[in-house]
């Protein structure tokens, strides 16, 4: 065994803790031969601890350090990005099939293709990490569906959700945009901006979806998704303008899975944002149009997933991120290749732009 500090964003469930490791109030955070878990790693990102000494085999190989370039060359990566593509290519299968009015296919066999990709990853860190890298290719309702319902089995999994309740919230996440199909393609694929009449006619995927999950005899839960996942707790969506206590918690997970997967995919007009920008959102409006307790679990979860990331400025200046501010996440302290500590939230003209 030797033993080498590892990046806690790397680390591995199984790896095992060389030393005593210390918050810095002096308090015992992982005892030494520690055998680590998922669990486990998140509270060493949750006390801000960046590495951690670990036991490996002399013959381990190297653990891979997240970022974008070294990702996509990793055999992990590309099975992953096979495995994907062929899920997605389900994916339109299915929900072609699905608007017909003379099928109606098994959800089950959808649900287990977007298990199959989920199980290469290792835990919800990595699964954001790869999935980062995926975000360079156009989206579509098909790639935008199935990522959804990743999202949705992620977040269920971190509110404890039991397995009957992931797997429904998989399936409202798959089957939330299904009235985006019926809509004039012309409009949905539109490059530039909208008229008012082309967003009125967008806006109506939502009762579309959700009469056809109904005509389909799909559980009440899912259709409620299809139907309210643009609603907002101020009641400034739609269709009914609802407000928090209307509005169930499906529908208010896919909103916010919805968003985050929207903002960071690339569409025709523009290239995918950077997450911080998704975050600044959520931090700025919302608590208010969100559900504040759900918003506040993505939002912490957040702050484990990117702290250690490479990141570029928009000064044009490459860093790391080294500490997570906790009022205001999207604006973390980064620490430039030249060495120098920059806190975002002190230097409002200078923005994270994208990850590295």
């Amino acid at each position: 065994m030797v033993i080498k500090r590892i990046p806690v964003r790397d680390l591995q469930p199984g790896m095992i803790c060389a030393n005593n490791t210390y918050n810095t109030l002096d308090q015992l955070v992982v005892p030494k031969d520690c055998v680590l878990n998922e669990q486990i790693i998140d509270r060493l990102l949750t006390y801000g601890i960046l590495e951690l000494a670990v036991k490996m085999p002399e013959l381990e190989p190297a653990v891979t350090v997240f970022n974008s370039e070294i990702v996509k060359k990793t055999p992990e990566f590309k099975q992953f990005k096979s495995n994907y593509s062929e899920a997605t290519d389900l994916f339109k299968s299915f929900l072609n099939s699905f608007v017909d009015a003379n099928s109606n296919p098994d959800i089950s066999e959808l649900l287990h293709s977007t298990y199959e990709v989920m199980k290469q990853t290792r835990n919800s860190l990595h699964f954001f990490d790869v999935m980062n890298n995926m975000h360079d290719v156009n989206d579509s309702i098909y790639r935008h569906s199935m990522n959804v319902s990743m999202l949705c089995m992620t977040f269920a999994k971190w509110l404890g959700y039991d397995k009957n309740q992931i797997g429904v919230l998989s399936v409202c996440g798959a089957l939330h945009d299904i009235g985006m199909l019926l809509i004039d393609p012309d409009i949905v694929n539109k490059p530039g901006e909208l008229t008012p009449s082309e967003y009125a006619i967008v806006q109506t995927h939502t009762t579309l979806g959700y009469k056809l999950l109904k005509a389909k005899g799909f559980d009440e839960a899912v259709a409620r998704c299809a139907l309210n996942h643009h609603e907002r707790c101020d009641g400034s969506g739609y269709p009914s303008r609802l407000e928090t206590n209307d509005i169930d918690d499906f529908s208010k997970i896919v909103a916010i899975a919805d968003i985050y997967d929207a903002m960071t995919s690339k569409r025709s007009y523009r290239e995918p944002l950077s997450p911080f920008d998704v975050v600044d959102v959520l931090e700025s409006e919302g608590r208010n149009k969100y559900d504040q307790k759900l918003v506040c679990e993505f939002l912490e979860r957040f702050s484990k997933t990117y702290s250690a990331n490479t990141v570029l400025l928009s000064n044009g200046s490459t860093a790391k991120v080294v500490l997570m501010n906790s009022n205001w996440l999207s604006r973390p302290v980064v620490q430039t290749n030249e060495g120098d500590f920059i806190d975002l939230a002190k230097c409002t003209n200078v923005k994270i732009i994208s990850l590295v």
